[in-house]
């Protein structure tokens, strides 16, 4: 489980937690969103074009992919180097969060997800 840092900008709380993707392994360890919205999702330079979908647990134990009320699987298109906004609406409600890649990468991956409390 990822442990944020907690950072009180502007009184928006926001967390900025940071998981890993193993080497030639596709799913991130799990966030621990408590109740905040994920926001933005920071790629590191060293990554080459990614989409990721979400897996989602209420336990931290069972996870289950995340999928729209279409049946589609939430997705979040990204590029290396970039900040990608996420729409807070498409994981609300989840408790814990783990980031899929569509593609293995050669070596491990840190990726950087920002959460905030949402009122």
């Amino acid at each position: 489980m990822s442990i944020g840092t907690n950072l009180n900008n502007n009184n928006l709380n926001m967390v900025i937690d940071t998981v890993s993707i193993a080497a030639a392994g596709t799913t991130s360890n799990a966030i621990d969103l408590q109740g905040r919205a994920l926001v933005n999702i920071s790629t590191p330079s060293a990554i080459s074009g990614a989409a990721f979908t979400f897996q989602s647990s209420y336990d931290g134990v069972a996870y289950q992919q995340c999928v729209s009320q279409g049946g589609g699987a939430v997705t979040v298109t990204c590029a290396a180097a970039k900040n990608v906004s996420v729409d807070p609406i498409l994981l609300s409600g989840v408790r814990y969060v783990k980031l899929v890649r569509d593609n293995a990468q050669a070596a491990k991956k840190l990726i950087k997800v920002i959460s905030r409390n949402v009122d």
